[in-house]
């Protein structure tokens, strides 16, 4: 009895096609849970405060709402030229450079955090 090699082919491609995107939604359903993950969202929220602060000259203020994008931001600090950001009670670990050479001020009132930048 002969083997049809042309159809066995087939098959196999078939099969590693199917086996690849189940694999690919595992990796794309797993990921999408991480996006909305409050870690996440707290690193999102420094690194874009840090970027205002790096390209900010003296003399400029910026207000940061203390609700912004689902999360609320309950405490957010500067320490040793890194910005932390405390979101949803969540105390930040590693926070995010700054390498802003002008002194920065941040008040907070009831919805919102002011920073202020000068020489």
């Amino acid at each position: 009895m002969k083997k049809n090699k042309r159809g066995d082919t087939i098959q196999t491609a078939l099969i590693h096609i199917l086996i690849i995107g189940f694999i690919a939604t595992i990796f794309f359903i797993s990921n999408a849970q991480r996006i909305d993950n409050r870690f996440v969202r707290q690193q999102i929220i420094e690194k874009q405060i840090a970027l205002f602060i790096d390209s900010a000259i003296p003399g400029m203020e910026f207000t940061i709402n203390k609700i912004k994008e689902g999360s609320y931001i309950n405490k957010l600090e500067i320490k040793d030229d890194y910005i932390y950001a405390t979101v949803n009670s969540l105390p930040s670990a590693k926070g995010y450079p700054i390498f802003s050479p002008y002194s920065i001020q941040i008040n907070q009132d009831e919805w919102e955090y002011r920073i202020s930048i000068t020489k």
